[in-house]
């Protein structure tokens, strides 16, 4: 494309990229274009990788093929050592922002609330044990931002644990604003440009559902420091924007720590425990 001419990107597998047409190597196009992504092992084949860009962790995740179906599966492995190595280098101050990205909103874990039926944004279809895993350790790790697509509309949330957006957020800006939050804020980016399956959102709407909803085409931008992190959705129309949100953290303190521990169901829990 004229963009891939003239613009270094990234890849990350979806449905689409699944392009066998009953042969018996799926994706095998777009691993031949992915080999260029960084190499996360032999096993990776490109359609999942983590790389470092200005102070902050990305990593890219394929949910494809059941990789992400399960807490053992090699995939899940690979994230949960690159999740706590990325903390580490948080900890240790030599990495300001860890951002994860899928192509589905609620595969491995996410939220959303478009209305499609199969979309599972509702709280008893999305909360699986495998969601509820990943989300312990996005929450443990201090993931920042988990973007994903697949619909093709835009949204956001508020930070969020449990379908729960609270605490701690300090937020006075029209929930655009969101000062040392514990946990994650989940965006939804699908609509570069595709006519096809523009499906609406729930109502009423969650509290945890903040920001613009939108289904018209575009884009979004991310600039970022060591303190502060700023996502733009802009409209592909005209370059204006429809929605706007800032991640700062206070001078000299990292995000709320928090850590799993274990009830007498063995079952992993989360909480809050100190600000360093």
């Amino acid at each position: 494309s004229q963009y891939g001419r003239s613009k270094p990107y990234m890849m990350s597998p979806g449905n689409h990229e699944n392009t066998a047409c009953g042969t018996e190597h799926p994706y095998q196009e777009y691993k031949r274009r992915a080999a260029n992504m960084p190499a996360s092992g032999p096993e990776s084949a490109g359609m999942y990788y983590a790389f470092d860009h200005a102070g902050a962790r990305f990593i890219t995740l394929s949910a494809e093929e059941g990789a992400l179906a399960a807490t053992d599966t090699t995939e899940m492995k690979w994230l949960k050592g690159e999740l706590e190595r990325a903390y580490a280098r948080k900890k240790a101050g030599t990495l300001a922002w860890i951002v994860t990205m899928v192509h589905y909103m609620t595969v491995p874990h996410g939220y959303c609330t478009a209305t499609e039926i199969g979309s599972c944004c509702v709280e008893g279809c999305s909360q699986t044990d495998v969601s509820k895993y990943v989300e312990d350790m996005f929450v443990m790790n201090q993931v920042d931002v988990h973007l994903t697509g697949h619909q093709h509309l835009y949204e956001r949330t508020s930070p969020m644990y449990r379908f729960k957006d609270e605490p701690p957020v300090t937020d006075t800006r029209d929930n655009s604003y969101f000062l040392n939050p514990a946990y994650p804020i989940y965006v939804v980016n699908g609509c570069p440009g595709n006519i096809e399956v523009h499906h609406g959102f729930m109502e009423p709407r969650p509290k945890w559902s903040v920001g613009a909803r939108s289904s018209q085409f575009g884009y979004a931008t991310i600039d970022y420091s060591d303190t502060s992190f700023n996502v733009s959705y802009l409209d592909a129309t005209n370059d204006h924007v429809i929605d706007h949100f800032s991640i700062e953290k206070s001078p000299g303190k990292s995000a709320v720590e928090v850590r799993a521990h274990h009830s007498s169901n063995g079952k992993s829990a989360v909480d809050q425990v100190e600000i360093f």
